[in-house]
């Protein structure tokens, strides 16, 4: 009976954990003029930021303007400002952030956003069961140091798409 208690609470921890994750300090790179923007908005781990600060170098600041905010001021922000909008969130307990997918939900085919969602397993690259189904671009991965530049180079990839000429 015990191991019982331990295991609901344990899973009640992570499923209450799921859509809490601290913010991503909210921060502003590159010009606000510049003619191409990009909001990321999402949650914060060391993985995730370094990500996205590689992806940022990548892309530089001088063609690009970044603001950073947490997942729960997305609702804040008018999206039509942007080129590009990338969604970071971890993806546990078979789902998404429930900011990301309330996002997603008024949004479900916008093309200017991208999802980025991290899962815990570190034994695969990309696990079956940590793909969401959305229907915008996504990059998943396990919060591995060694897979940063690679998901940083996937993520510039997908923003420069954003701002190709149509």
């Amino acid at each position: 009976m015990r191991k019982i208690t331990v295991v609901g609470l344990a899973a009640a921890a992570l499923l209450l954990t799921v859509g809490c994750g601290k913010d991503m300090d909210s921060l502003e790179k590159g010009d606000p003029c510049a003619p191409r923007r990009v909001l990321i908005a999402g949650t914060a781990s060391e993985f995730k930021q370094d990500v996205v600060e590689r992806m940022i170098r990548e892309l530089g600041t001088k063609d690009y303007y970044f603001k950073i905010i947490g997942l729960s001021k997305l609702g804040e922000e008018n999206i039509d400002e942007y080129g590009s909008v990338l969604l970071v969130a971890m993806y546990a307990a078979g789902r998404l952030d429930e900011r990301v997918t309330r996002f997603l939900q008024d949004n479900p085919t916008n093309p200017k956003v991208i999802v980025f969602s991290t899962v815990g397993a570190e034994d695969s690259d990309r696990p079956e069961w940590a793909t969401p189904d959305i229907r915008v671009d996504a990059v998943t991965s396990a919060s591995a140091p060694d897979r940063v530049n690679r998901r940083a180079d996937e993520l510039v990839k997908l923003i420069g798409e954003r701002f190709k000429i149509r």
